[in-house]
């Protein structure tokens, strides 16, 4: 087991703090929408902006601080499905490659804010790094999708989105669903490597049919978490109970 996990912490990679806002378009952690050749084809040239901002952030956002990272797009032909965009992390300026942990037990954490109904799956690289978590990984190796498959047209196209409230998004690479994406070692299995490390290479933004009109989503707090294993949780809703009943009975005396 790696060392975050045995630890019991959370990692952050970023929470964007630390940049003077707003930044240049599509040089923080992800390109602008249309940089990904995978997607582009299917994006009005504007609205195309990947910015921090900590102007017009929606409220709510209980681990919120003043900057926060938006991206905004709109599809060209939404008759054309599926409808999907490949925000994709190759190259920024700042935070490219993110190396993330793939040990057992840990998982990726992030909070999102989108006005549009939506699905999200993460885009793992297995790159076999052994770079520091949020360390630039590199950009070889094959890629899966993780927790969905958003450029399926049905089926489990990622974790879903509500629309207008902010959501902690939690992926564990343990037990998500995994889909071969692109590479010659892409084989819909997760392959932490030696190192138990890979890259975060992009998120897969899924909508369903017929989206229309410009789609602003916001994201933050960024971070490797560990994923409490069932039998964990399990031990811990016994002991809650336990103590519940312990206090019912001594009120009873």
């Amino acid at each position: 087991m790696g060392i975050l996990a045995q630890s019991g912490l959370a990692q952050l990679i970023t929470d964007f703090e630390s940049f003077t806002t707003p930044t240049a378009n599509g040089t923080v952690l992800f390109r602008a929408p249309t940089f990904s050749g995978s997607t582009s084809g299917r994006l009005d040239p504007t609205p195309n902006e990947s910015i921090v901002e900590s102007i017009g952030v929606p409220a709510g956002n209980p681990n919120a601080g003043l900057n926060t990272f938006r991206a905004t797009f709109s599809f060209l032909d939404t008759a054309t499905v599926p409808l999907w965009v490949r925000l994709t992390t190759f190259g920024a300026t700042s935070l490219p490659n993110p190396t993330i942990s793939l040990a057992p037990g840990a998982g990726l954490q992030f909070d999102i804010y989108s006005d549009t109904a939506m699905y999200v799956a993460v885009l793992v690289r297995e790159t076999e790094t052994d770079a520091a978590i949020g360390a630039n990984g590199g950009s070889t190796g094959g890629i899966e999708f993780v927790g969905g498959n958003p450029s399926a047209a049905s089926g489990i196209r990622g974790k879903t989105v509500a629309a207008n409230t902010w959501t902690t998004l939690n992926f564990d690479f343990g037990s998500e669903l995994v889909t071969a994406f692109a590479g010659a070692t892409a084989n819909g299995i997760l392959e932490p490597g030696v190192d138990n490390k890979g890259v975060l290479e992009a998120l897969g933004l899924a909508f369903d049919d017929g989206t229309t009109g410009n789609i602003n989503i916001w994201f933050d707090n960024l971070q490797v978490v560990v994923i409490p294993e069932p039998s964990t949780v399990a031990l811990g809703l016994l002991g809650g109970l336990a103590l519940t009943v312990l206090v019912l009975r001594q009120r009873r005396k």
